[in-house]
């Protein structure tokens, strides 16, 4: 997982501002705003080490990771079982 934040663009249209307030309101949570900071300190991990560092079970931060992928705020790979 990687956050994509320097793909992020300002803009005035309508639709980019529902967009982006979309984005803001997945980004409110908590627990997907902790998400956030530890791909932002960390970089690119898996989600095991994010379970991790969060302390939480795999298919919460799936279901998180999922809704953020989404929203476009973030894009992930799949490296082997990874």
């Amino acid at each position: 997982m990687r956050a994509t934040a320097e793909n992020v663009v300002l803009t005035t249209n309508d639709e980019g501002i529902h967009r982006a307030a979309r984005s803001l309101k997945a980004m409110a949570n908590p627990l997907r705003l902790k998400i956030l900071c530890i791909l932002r300190e960390v970089g690119e991990v898996s989600v095991q080490d994010i379970v991790e560092q969060v302390g939480t079970s795999q298919s919460n931060i799936s279901q998180h990771l999922s809704l953020l992928r989404e929203k476009g705020i973030l894009a992930s790979r799949k490296d082997a079982n990874k």
